[in-house]
């Protein structure tokens, strides 16, 4: 899960919120500073990784 922390659209204390609901000992937060609600590149090789290594 990942989240631009000058996000208008989607503001940080929901994506937080949801992310401290779910029930996966695998969650992961990546928090991008620097962004709002944009495709994020960085956030897609990180994700593209892990699912090589859930898989594999």
């Amino acid at each position: 899960m990942s989240i631009g922390l000058e996000d208008a659209v989607t503001p940080p204390s929901t994506v937080f919120a949801a992310f401290h609901h779910l029930a996966s000992k695998q969650k992961r937060m990546e928090v991008y500073p620097q962004f709002e609600h944009e495709f994020n590149v960085f956030h897609e090789e990180k994700k593209l990784a892990f699912v090589v290594d859930m898989i594999g």
